[in-house]
């Protein structure tokens, strides 16, 4: 597969190589891949350059040689799998954690609620399922902006849409919910996660409304009154003020 010309080869090597910067003097985002197939790390810097990010991509996919990339180069962002021959993702997490402040993001092929589910489990900053590729860029963005404000986010009870979007769970009872965030249109059917507790759960979601909240920083903040459907409700969330 031949990658976007915004992006560096990605490197295929099962060994360690390091990323060098674009000649002009730009930096590129510093990708570390721990990935065992190496079509799927293809894809997955494929989409990263298609979405608009300049990235220079190393793979890996055994302790040692995520060890020796960690130690001896800066890495601006994390992709890591869940399953793989040689080495799990509580192993790797454990390495990068022990080596490495970058922003770290679950990427696998199980089903997202499952995905979901892993992430939280391990402490990851974010996730994203194989099967939907397209949400990357969007978690990406997410992570990659400030670390305070990610992990106070992380924190609270939230929906994330199939797309990647997530919105900050201001209310939720029996069968309504009050989130805030992007603009939602009035009468669409969204199905969801429920990120709360330690714990996620499929929602299907019905927009009554939207409506502008507020400006933060550069952003409308938007609230919408969405319903759910009753055999699709997991317990209430702990909503704080």
């Amino acid at each position: 597969m031949s990658l976007p010309p915004s992006s560096e080869p990605l490197v295929n090597a099962p060994t360690v190589v390091i990323p060098q910067p674009f000649e002009s003097g730009a930096h590129p985002l510093q990708v570390l891949l721990v990935e065992d197939n190496v079509e799927d790390a293809e894809l997955i810097a494929y989409e990263l350059a298609r979405g608009g990010l300049r990235v220079a991509c190393a793979r890996v996919d055994t302790a040692d040689d995520l060890s020796v990339a960690l130690q001896l180069h800066h890495w601006d962002l994390i992709l890591t799998d869940y399953t793989m021959p040689k080495l799990t993702a509580s192993v790797a997490f454990a390495l990068i954690r022990e080596h490495s402040t970058a922003p770290c993001v679950l990427v696998s092929g199980t089903a997202s609620q499952d995905t979901a589910r892993a992430a939280m489990w391990l402490g990851l900053d974010d996730f994203v399922t194989k099967q939907n590729l397209s949400a990357l860029v969007e978690v990406v963005a997410r992570v990659l902006a400030d670390s305070e404000r990610r992990l106070a986010w992380r924190a609270e009870p939230r929906v994330r849409l199939q797309g990647g979007q997530e919105f900050r769970v201001r209310e939720w009872t029996v069968k309504r919910a009050v989130l805030e965030g992007s603009g939602l249109k009035p009468g669409q059917s969204k199905d969801a996660l429920l990120l709360a507790d330690g714990d996620v759960a499929p929602v299907h979601l019905q927009v009554v409304s939207c409506e502008v909240q507020t400006l933060s920083g550069s952003e409308l903040l938007y609230q919408s009154i969405v319903t759910m459907r009753s055999d699709d409700l997991p317990p209430a969330p702990h909503v704080g003020n």
